[in-house]
């Protein structure tokens, strides 16, 4: 909720900037609750100023204890909230605002709450949607997800990473429905699609979507366009 608050605040004006930049209008910045982590650890401030105690905010993977003291971990990034099948939060994927040396993402560390590898974004909001749809595209990332969005995708969900878990596979088969693997076109993207198909060939019914440009569904609306991801998406083997 706080960073979700500054992203909609006048200090955040900047990174909305940003956002719609990269195609994010405020319908997809709501509906994700997308938010803003400022500068100088201002969540730490925040939260300790409402009595939570350090332990708690180390614990919940939103702080870090360093020689300077306590360091907010997703300073000056974008955020995007992570929940769990039910569609409670539990962590956070954070992507730079600069393209600099720090990392591109980080995600939320392992926590009493957050398992990487028992979670898929967005499951809470797509399921219903894939249900009507009788598919889900499964995708690398939070920001492939939002790809879809722009193309009027409801039924988009991803592994946060490549590498498709067991208790992922069982969230998937739960759907019942057709999975749509589009995964990133790139070498690593391809080679994650045929482990994927190797453990989900007895699980699941699934198509692979024949993506020969050897990009992301993000940077194929940069480069092609929004109409050239919805052909590609129905493009499938």
């Amino acid at each position: 909720e706080y960073t979700h608050y500054q992203l909609m605040t006048p200090d955040g004006a900047q990174v909305r900037d940003y956002c719609r930049k990269r195609g994010l209008d405020d319908t997809l910045l709501k509906r994700f609750h997308l938010g803003y982590n400022p500068a100088s650890d201002a969540l730490y401030k925040f939260l300790h100023a409402k009595k939570h105690s350090d332990v708690a905010l180390v614990d919940a993977g939103l702080t870090r204890m360093t020689p300077q003291g306590m360091k907010d971990v997703f300073s000056s990034r974008l955020m995007i909230p992570i929940h769990d099948p039910y569609g409670n939060p539990v962590g956070f994927t954070a992507r730079r605002l600069l393209e600099n040396e720090d990392a591109k993402y980080i995600n939320t560390s392992e926590t009493d709450l957050y398992h990487k590898g028992d979670l898929i974004f967005n499951y809470h909001r797509a399921k219903s949607e894939a249900r009507k749809e009788k598919r889900a595209y499964l995708v690398e990332g939070a920001m492939d997800v939002l790809a879809l969005e722009k193309v009027g995708m409801h039924n988009a969900i991803a592994t946060l990473g490549t590498a498709c878990t067991k208790e992922q596979l069982k969230l998937l088969s739960m759907l019942a429905v057709e999975i749509v693997v589009c995964y990133d076109g790139d070498r690593a993207g391809k080679n994650a699609t045929y482990k994927f198909g190797k453990m989900a060939k007895n699980r699941c019914s699934f198509t692979i979507v024949d993506n020969r440009l050897g990009l992301d569904p993000d940077e194929i609306i940069d480069a092609y366009g929004k109409e050239e991801l919805s052909h590609i998406l129905n493009k499938t083997i």
